[in-house]
């Protein structure tokens, strides 16, 4: 009848070619036994092809430039996280974060593939699967294999860019967070306009304003410490 139902997630079913599709709560579904049409949201899939792909793009680089594994990760709907092994200095992230990037802009194949388990024991997978039988592999061209069911772009080159937006000790290891294509473009436009309002009011040209903070946090203290 021209209702539209947003989903917000997918299932495998027990049968082979089963799917749940698992709707928005609070909505009125259609009849059961009704004929639906169902359309992607490409803006959202294309932001998780670009976040995902990033992930494997910037968790190889960590273990090829400085040896620090990816323990886990995770893609969120504004943050993406990758949890490191160990602790990392800055000029080491910025290190792995140019590698990546490096490789991005080479625009890479990314090849999509399913082998059986015996196929998979000869391949250089970046970390063991957690699954048996057939595997999904997702490969970057000469740089990373890993088993993955997610959705990636066909080219590095479509990830746009990776950038690392923030890092934090986390259990006897590093916490990265970071963004890939237009998130990465959102969060720059966002840390701009703090940036512009900043160095607005207290007119100081950008290189200048964390020693301006600084001065106005001095002022401040010696105000509060004369009232007192």
């Amino acid at each position: 009848d021209g209702a539209e139902v947003r989903l917000t997630d997918a299932i495998k079913g027990d049968g082979p070619d089963t799917v749940i599709h698992v709707p928005e709560p609070g909505v009125e579904l259609p009849a059961v036994g009704s004929t639906v049409e169902v359309e992607i949201d490409w803006d959202r899939r294309f932001d998780h092809m670009q976040q995902h792909t990033g992930q494997h793009l910037l968790s190889a680089s960590f273990e090829r430039e400085v040896g620090a594994r990816t323990v886990s990760f995770h893609l969120g709907s504004d943050v993406s996280t990758i949890d490191l092994d160990k602790e990392l200095p800055a000029e080491q992230l910025e290190k792995v974060e140019d590698a990546a990037n490096a490789v991005l802009w080479e625009d890479r194949e990314v090849c999509v593939k399913f082998v059986t388990a015996a196929e998979a024991a000869k391949l250089p997978l970046r970390k063991d699967p957690t699954r048996t039988g057939d595997l999904r592999i997702v490969e970057i061209k000469d740089y990373d294999v890993s088993a993955c069911g997610g959705t990636h772009v066909s080219r590095t080159g479509a990830i746009g860019c990776i950038v690392i937006t923030a890092y934090e000790r986390f259990k006897g290891g590093q916490r990265i967070e970071f963004a890939c294509g237009g998130r990465a473009l959102r969060a720059f436009r966002g840390l701009k306009r703090a940036v512009s309002g900043s160095i607005r009011l207290l007119s100081v040209v950008p290189a200048d304003l964390p020693a301006a903070i600084e001065k106005v946090q001095d002022d401040f203290r010696a105000n509060t410490w004369y009232m007192i």
